[in-house]
């Protein structure tokens, strides 16, 4: 039979629902490629109370600077005090790092939803797709089985006869039934002998 020498599995980094899927079985996929995208209804949902919040903190900030800017005036020609001003420049100081904490927390949210895109490990070809769109999955649950390097082919042979073989020795490789006096379709050679018990 033919198998892959290596598999491996493209997996999810989100929690969600597969809202689309972009391979089929048999499929050829590159390093990096999207195999299908996850999403979560909250992370929207948290997107837009960010976006409100930073909105409220940017007029927040504006007005701690205009409030700033006009003590600092008042303060020059001796009519506020300096206790005033500082005030004014600590309320503008925590309005700014108001801001760029939301705008942070924005930037995780946004690379939160990102990390819905599941990308393919390597290149290789596509085994199995276990999961359909609008699956719910977890972290870490796998949607595709790739086949990610050369192929093997594996020879299931009775224990008599396996007994005979040993890494290194060279077989020929032709179609079933092959005589003696027909020529081989090409050599390989043995990478591994173990037992299976079924």
């Amino acid at each position: 039979t033919v198998r892959s020498k290596k598999v491996v599995e493209a997996r999810v980094r989100t929690p969600g629902t597969v809202a689309a899927l972009h391979v089929t079985e048999g499929a050829h996929i590159e390093p990096g490629q999207v195999l299908g995208l996850v999403t979560d209804p909250k992370i929207a949902l948290r997107l837009k109370a960010s976006e409100a919040q930073i909105v409220a903190l940017e007029s927040r900030l504006a007005t701690a600077r205009s409030e700033l800017d006009r003590t600092a005036e008042l303060q020059k020609r001796g009519v506020a005090p300096q206790a005033r001003l500082d005030q004014a420049r600590t309320a503008f100081d925590v309005a700014t790092n108001d801001l760029t904490a939301a705008r942070s927390e924005r930037a995780v949210i946004e690379k939160q939803a990102e990390e819905g895109q599941v990308l393919a490990p390597g290149s290789g070809r596509i085994l199995r797709v276990p999961v359909t769109e609008g699956s719910v999955v977890l972290a870490g649950e796998s949607i595709a089985t790739i086949a990610a390097s050369d192929y093997l082919l594996r020879l299931e042979v009775p224990e008599r006869h396996a007994r005979f073989m040993k890494k290194g020795d060279v077989l020929k490789i032709g179609h079933r039934g092959l005589g003696p006096d027909q020529q081989p379709a090409g050599e390989g050679r043995l990478v591994q002998v173990y037992p299976e018990i079924v």
